[in-house]
């Protein structure tokens, strides 16, 4: 509603908004991590002569809400729901890299009302203790998903890339076009996979369930700039699309990307020094920048490290697909390595160390072994 208020407001007074004006802006409480292209804050001298440090200002030309950038930081740590907070590209928008020019277009969570029927609801799910099984007669914490819940991802993963293969085979686009939808692909097949032939302990079991449900709606974001958001982008003139809510958006330095995203009804925020902000800039409504939503996990997983360390990039942005690469060892439960550990480097052993995260199959019965080993196929 207060966007519909604000955006009423704007009409009444006939103030057309461009990417530089501000339906809703914020003045950030503490720096921010330095960014590619961010000018930094200037001190200025008040009337009384005293110096004043300025922070940055963040504006939205077609949301009502600024996020609280400050809670950014250098590291990317595993949270206790298997994400990653705010550096997790499905729970808060990120920075905005031509590396991963298709993360505004992820999916946001919808609210709880509309999730009850959502068709790709799991995309959101939260697992629990409660849906992982433990392997009877087993001395170790390994297990595996509850198989209902394994297959209703598998189910899910299946429609999508069922979809994928058809937009491929049928769409008149260059290869490298498909490169991130494929890789996206790849990624939540082997997850579905993994969940439901291999049992990991719970933190594993947990990590590939998240890195599904991450790679999940990056392939559908992808699907989905593809099957729309591309026209949009291709469009000439200069009509400004109605903005997407239901999309994660973006947040960026350049008014370049702000707007061309702004244009196609991408939710965008614009972040400048103030003495990059013009004085005549058109403002709506002056809010508090605010945190994610109560859902959204802070709290770090016990025993883990950070997995990432360094500014935003698109090799950040990627950072929480901890389980992008995989070491398949079908030898000993000893050689399992948690997520977030120090990369071990086996070059010396003459062991080929394809990736740097495990998957324990040591516990798998024969034919599931087999079984696991062919189904891997589709993706190795």
């Amino acid at each position: 509603m207060c966007y519909l208020f604000l955006r009423l407001l704007m009409n009444i007074f006939c103030l057309d908004l461009n990417a530089g004006d501000a339906l809703s802006v914020a003045e950030l409480s503490t720096n921010i991590i330095p960014v590619a292209g961010l000018s930094l804050c200037r001190s200025i001298t008040m009337p009384d002569g005293r110096e004043r440090t300025t922070q940055h200002i963040v504006t939205s030309p077609n949301m009502d809400w600024i996020p609280d950038l400050t809670l950014d930081t250098s590291y990317v740590s595993i949270r206790q729901d298997g994400r990653f907070y705010v550096h997790d590209f499905t729970l808060w928008p990120q920075w905005y890299f031509a590396g991963t020019y298709y993360l505004p277009y992820v999916r946001r969570r919808p609210s709880d009302i509309e999730l009850a029927g959502h068709p790709y609801r799991l995309a959101w799910y939260n697992m629990t203790r409660a849906d992982f099984v433990q392997e009877p007669g087993s001395l170790t914490e390994v297990g595996m998903l509850k198989e209902s819940l394994a297959q209703d991802l598998a189910r899910m993963e299946d429609g999508l890339s069922r979809r994928i293969t058809t937009l491929v085979a049928e769409a008149d686009y260059e290869k490298k076009d498909f490169r991130e939808i494929l890789y996206a692909r790849r990624g939540m097949h082997m997850a579905a996979v993994v969940l439901s032939f291999a049992p990991q302990t719970f933190l594993m079991t947990l990590q590939t369930v998240t890195y599904l449900q991450r790679h999940f709606l990056e392939a559908l974001a992808c699907f989905e700039y593809l099957t729309f958001w591309k026209a949009r982008w291709l469009e000439d003139g200069d009509r400004v699309h109605d903005v997407d809510r239901s999309i994660m958006g973006l947040v960026t330095p350049s008014l370049d990307v702000a707007h061309n995203h702004f244009q196609m009804g991408v939710p965008v925020w614009l972040v400048r020094p103030p003495a990059e902000v013009p004085v005549r800039m058109k403002v709506g409504s002056q809010v508090c920048a605010v945190g994610p939503e109560l859902h959204v996990v802070k709290e770090k997983y016990p025993g883990t490290a950070s997995i990432f360390s360094g500014p935003p990039s698109s090799e950040r942005n990627r950072a929480c697909q901890t389980l992008r690469n995989i070491h398949l060892d079908l030898d000993h439960a000893a050689h399992f390595r948690q997520p977030g550990e120090p990369t071990l480097n086996f070059a010396s052993s003459g062991r080929h160390a394809l990736h740097n995260v495990w998957i324990v199959t040591a516990h798998m019965p024969n034919s599931w072994r087999i079984n696991f080993q062919h189904r891997l196929q589709d993706w190795a």
